[in-house]
């Protein structure tokens, strides 16, 4: 036998959440078979009995029960109204979203609630685990120097800040918050000259680049200059754009520092080149050596003559004298002798042999103690060889 048309018992019955009528004075008239399982019972009659004896004991918090209704009241319907309860039978806490309207008679006297309710102690508690790692998370951010942030590329280029770490107020002067809701402030404080890089790192990400360092500057609402380096990976990509994460860190003080060391080294130099000396810089890694104007003229070069590489002036040197040059080098390298120190002869332009007295001293070595850089001087011992013979 057919139900009758506007019948809707089997719904009611078979609906996988649970589901429910009660009276306007909170007597529960009927319950489905899942409420009657949310709550802890086998039937709807066990449900029923058991509301009647105990009365609505449902809420942990009891304000909830009263701002429940009061809304559903109000507005004659709730949706989503999320609590922790209790289930009748076993005592157990759950969490669970409600949802209800009122049913008014033609009088519009209200006949009778209902509702349905859902079990979410699942969802709650991955949403409640997922809160408390982002607070984790948070923490461990603001440990880190500088700043981290999560960032969004939008296909137009345009930028959206999805995380920041409290160590941005200390870069920029501005807060987390205050980079979330104008993205461009951290682009308007780029210093005019590094303009062009931004645009740069904009066309790389949508092109399809997935790492990014590079060092720029700022400007400060003072007027103050920082140096930041800033590296950052891409997370994935979707229809929103581009997702990236990264971290910007002050690197003021090390440009600082360096500026000092140029000017220190040029100092330097200019005053070895002032008493005649002529002055090398060889970068032990990549073979490239720095010769001053004063050593290429003692031997009547020009930049055009030499390579810029070690090899190219120890390919000038006679043949006898390497050996002893090369031991030597390695005496120091090594730590045997403390400074390096050699006489040899290197081949002028105009074909004489010239007699040299080289010392220099490593001045940079890795982890390891491998050397990384030496610095040092020739000297034209030419005349004073010569009287020796």
């Amino acid at each position: 036998m057919n139900p009758p048309e506007g019948d809707f018992s089997t719904l009611f019955r078979f609906l996988p959440i649970g589901a429910y009528r009660s009276a306007p004075d909170g007597r529960m008239l009927r319950a489905n078979a899942e409420l009657a399982r949310l709550s802890g019972y086998d039937s709807e009659a066990e449900l029923l009995a058991a509301v009647a004896r105990t009365g609505d004991r449902w809420y942990v918090d009891p304000a909830r029960q009263a701002e429940f209704r009061t809304r559903l009241i109000r507005d004659g319907w709730i949706r989503d109204f999320v609590s922790e309860v209790t289930r009748h039978a076993t005592g157990e806490r759950i969490w669970v979203s409600e949802s209800a309207h009122l049913v008014r008679g033609e009088d519009g006297q209200v006949l009778f609630y209902e509702g349905t309710v859902e079990d979410i102690t699942a969802r709650a508690a991955e949403q409640t685990a997922m809160r408390e790692q982002q607070v984790r998370m948070q923490a461990l951010a603001d440990q880190i120097p500088g700043t981290v942030f999560s960032l969004l590329v939008r296909p137009d280029g345009t930028r959206a800040y999805r995380f920041v770490s409290s160590g941005v107020r200390d870069m920029y002067g501005f807060s987390a918050e205050d980079l979330v809701r104008d993205p461009m402030l951290i682009a308007r404080h780029r210093h005019p000259d590094d303009q062009e890089r931004l645009e740069d790192d904009t066309r790389a990400i949508l092109e399809g680049r997935t790492d990014l360092s590079g060092e720029f500057r700022i400007v400060l609402a003072d007027g103050s200059v920082k140096w930041i380096y800033r590296r950052s990976c891409e997370v994935k990509r979707d229809a929103e754009g581009v997702h990236r994460v990264g971290v910007l860190l002050d690197i003021t003080a090390r440009k600082q520092a360096e500026e000092a060391l140029s000017q220190n080294e040029a100092l330097w130099k200019l005053a070895l080149e002032s008493a005649g000396e002529g002055v090398w810089d060889w970068n032990l890694v990549t073979g490239e050596e720095y010769l001053s104007d004063s050593l290429l003229s003692m031997y009547g070069y020009s930049r055009d003559d030499v390579k810029g590489v070690a090899a190219d002036l120890d390919a000038r040197t006679h043949p006898d004298d390497i050996p002893a040059m090369e031991a030597a080098r390695r005496a120091h390298f090594e730590g045997g002798a403390p400074l390096y120190r050699n006489e040899h002869r290197v081949r002028a332009r105009d074909g004489r042999w010239i007699w040299i007295l080289t010392r220099g001293m490593v001045i940079s070595r890795d982890e390891q103690g491998r050397p990384l850089r030496i610095v040092g001087t020739h000297t034209d011992i030419t005349e004073h060889k010569l009287v020796e013979e």
